[in-house]
């Protein structure tokens, strides 16, 4: 729960984007069976993932790149709603036939090692209108972390990537200044706390 009218009102704005416009009709997801949600995650670890099993209201299936910290046993990557990331076609067939409510896309600020999720979370909203969003954490400037040229490109593209999402969550001010940079609109963002 979250103290305070102002916070009451984001949370309530924050749940209803985040089921609203998907495939079928928000009073009928919740009626049918519990809405998926799909995660996509350059790195997964224990803190990340084990947390997932106490959503109740939710399906979550989580894809990842990479194990980087091998912090989780073997027995636990058993479990089928934990997936390897695998490419973007393949991605895009799977996530047809889970038909979520929505998708947790990656942050584009992980460029280049996400930027492969990125285009799917937006392909799967331009081909099929399932709505994504997406955390930003990097308070860095795009010009102070690729440099003044290259920071262009991960720009350009970060202002389409957060055009078409549903809503951004960022998590300091640092990725807020960099949203309203590029004109992001205030309704799209949230802020929450890590």
């Amino acid at each position: 729960n979250f103290p305070g009218k102002k916070l009451q009102r984001q949370r309530l704005r924050f749940m209803k984007n985040a089921t609203a416009g998907s495939n079928m009709p928000h009073s009928q997801k919740f009626l049918k069976s519990k809405p998926k949600i799909v995660m996509l995650s350059v790195i997964v670890r224990r803190d990340l993932q084990d947390p997932i099993k106490y959503f109740m209201h939710f399906e979550v299936w989580h894809y990842y790149l990479w194990t980087y910290y091998h912090d989780m046993a073997s027995e636990e990557f058993q479990n089928p709603h934990l997936k390897k990331f695998p490419g973007i076609f393949r991605f895009l067939c799977e996530v047809k036939k889970l038909s979520p409510a929505i998708i947790q896309g990656n942050e584009l600020l992980t460029f280049p090692w996400g930027f492969t999720m990125c285009i799917a979370a937006y392909l799967a909203q331009t081909l099929y209108k399932i709505p994504y969003f997406f955390n930003m954490l990097d308070n860095r400037p795009p010009e102070k972390k690729f440099g003044a040229v290259l920071s262009l490109i991960p720009k350009f593209l970060l202002k389409e990537y957060a055009r078409a999402a549903r809503f951004i969550i960022y998590l300091n001010n640092g990725a807020r200044k960099t949203l309203r940079a590029l004109k992001v609109p205030n309704k799209k963002l949230f802020f929450l706390h890590w």
